[in-house]
Formats: C-alpha cells, structure tokens, sequence
C-alpha cells in the first residue's frame, strides 16, 4: 500500500473512532439528562456531568496556558412550553474570544432594571407599557434606555413597535448566566451553600 492509501486508511480509522466516542457520549448524556415522567420536588442532580467530559484530549495545551472543558445543560418550562438545551465548548476557545464583545455583554447586565427585565421576559413576551409600570419608571425614556442596551447584545427582540421578548434560543443561556451570578455572589458574602454534587467533586482532581 503506498504513502497515500496509508494515509487514508489511517484518516479512515480515526474517523471510526471520533464517530465511536460521539455515539457513546450521546448515549451516556440521553439517559442522564432525560426529564422525569413525574416531575417532584427540585432536586440536586445524581449525575455527576463532569464525568462525560475528557480533559487533555487533543493537542497539549501550552506552559502556562489553561485547557478543559465546560458542558452545562438546562431545562425550562413556563408558558406552555418546554425549552431544553445541552452545550459543550473548548475552554480555549472562551478564554481566547475578544474580551470587548465580552465586555459589552456584562455591561448589558450591569444594571438591576435589566436583570429585572430579563427575568420577566424569560416568563414570556411583554409590551413597553408592561414594563414601564413593573419597574415603576416616571418616563418612557428611561426604559428605552435599558431596552436599547439589551438589544444590542442580542439578549432580546423587538416585536411590533411596543412589544420585546426574549431573542430565540437565548432563554436557558441568560437563566445560566443569572445562576453563575448568584452562585459568584453568594460565594463573595461567604454563604456556605453547596452546588449540586459539590461534595462528591471537593477533593478530586483530574490525571
């Protein structure tokens, strides 16, 4: 067989086996993420997620450079309706991204009346009259103000000339980033609570 065939059948067997790694994934995640048929009381997760990750594969990362994995998944249901998500991304790839479009999203959160915002958006869609009166504003304005900078980012959509909500797909992924706040912030005031399988992770580090 000459260098070519070599090559391809060696291209080949790797496809094989990437393809032999993503159904075993996809088969450890589906029972593990799968919804309850009768949904009780919250509950922190018995799955330890962290396990379907594979930190240090592929290429080394560089002296002095951090490498990973991040992989979070989410559920939620309001409105008649049930959103679910399931994200995996290169820590690398986060951790290179241009800091000014970054920058310009926590900006975008900076503000209390756009968290509030934010929170009553994701229940469902609602008019700039709803929202002025929520957030006990004197003038149309001062809304405005708060509407423009979550537009910009992407967080949410104008439809019709009063009505915003949530931009499509972006519900679960902003209910994620209000929970890494409020789990940054309760650590910053030295709460002690634990989160899910914490306990079980304390301690364990990988090879």
């Amino acid at each position: 067989m000459d260098e070519p065939q070599d090559r391809l059948a060696a291209l080949e067997q790797r496809v094989d086996h990437l393809q032999a790694e993503l159904a075993e994934l996809k088969a450890r995640m589906s029972p593990a993420l799968a919804l309850p048929a009768h949904p009780g009381p919250a509950s922190p997760p018995a799955f330890d997620l962290t396990s379907l990750l594979h930190p240090g594969d592929g290429l080394p990362a560089q002296e002095g450079s951090l490498s990973g994995e991040v992989l979070y998944a989410g559920v939620l249901e309001g409105a008649g309706r049930r959103l679910r998500i399931q994200r995996f991304q290169k820590l690398p790839a986060v951790l290179e991204a241009s800091p000014e479009p970054l920058a310009q999203l926590f900006a975008a959160l900076s503000s209390p009346h756009r968290i509030i915002i934010l929170r009553v958006l994701c229940e469902g869609p609602r008019s700039s009259q709803s929202l002025q009166e929520l957030l006990n504003m004197s003038s149309a304005g001062q809304l405005y103000h708060h509407l423009k900078e979550l537009l910009a980012v992407g967080l949410i959509v104008q439809r019709g000339r009063r009505d915003y909500e949530i931009a499509p797909g972006q519900q679960i992924p902003i209910c994620l980033a209000l929970t890494a706040a409020f789990h940054l912030m309760t650590g910053n005031q030295g709460k002690k609570e634990p989160l899910p399988n914490q306990e079980h992770l304390e301690g364990q580090e990988d090879n």
